[in-house]
């Protein structure tokens, strides 16, 4: 699979996704709406032009209250995701690779526009494994992304969140997977265990 040159960083670890102070969505958005700038030292950075940053625009754009952008936006503050940089930019802080996944911009920029929470988050944690699993089908449970995006595993109520997701996830060829009854130890005995047979970066 090909690292588009255009691609962004998205937190792609549990302590980061499941935190209930992350919203996946809104740090995607300012992700696609940030400004490259290369420093004198050669260092590529993302800035937040403060003029596009209005907690009034990005409610309209997500669909969200105002006050609720604005504790979105402090929390990611409180995670260090983002920074002040000066008077009139803040600065998406670069994240180390083994707490991020690069995103190509049309795909990144497609999901903020048509998804909900954790969809992002899902998608770039399936997206992960599948690197670390040299780019092959690997099984996984639900419970493992119900934990990783800090849903509950104690409950089956909320196992639709996450097989609508991966529904929608494939709708857009983004994600391949299929569904299939297996017996080991490894998974406790769950009947029924997922696998994801291919995943692409790009919406074609």
């Amino acid at each position: 699979m090909e690292i588009k040159r255009d691609s962004r960083q998205v937190p792609s670890i549990e302590k980061i996704c499941a935190s209930k102070q992350y919203n996946d969505i809104l740090y995607a958005y300012l992700q696609v709406i940030a400004e490259k700038v290369v420093d004198e030292e050669g260092r590529i950075l993302r800035l937040l032009s403060k003029k596009k940053v209005k907690f009034v625009k990005l409610a309209e754009k997500l669909g969200l209250t105002r006050q609720t952008v604005s504790k979105k936006f402090k929390n990611l503050y409180d995670l260090d995701l983002i920074v002040e940089f000066d008077d009139e930019y803040y600065q998406i802080v670069e994240l180390t690779r083994d707490k991020a996944t690069l995103v190509p911009y049309h795909t990144l920029k497609t999901m903020v526009d048509t998804l909900n929470d954790n969809c992002v988050s899902i998608y770039v944690c399936l997206l992960n494994w599948y690197y670390m699993n040299g780019c092959k089908p690997f099984k996984f449970t639900l419970d493992q992304l119900k934990t990783f995006v800090g849903l509950s595993t104690g409950t089956r109520n909320n196992n639709d969140i996450i097989t609508n997701i991966l529904f929608v996830l494939q709708k857009l060829g983004l994600i391949k997977y299929s569904m299939g009854a297996v017996s080991q130890e490894e998974f406790n005995h769950i009947k029924t265990i997922y696998q994801i047979d291919e995943i692409f970066n790009e919406i074609k």
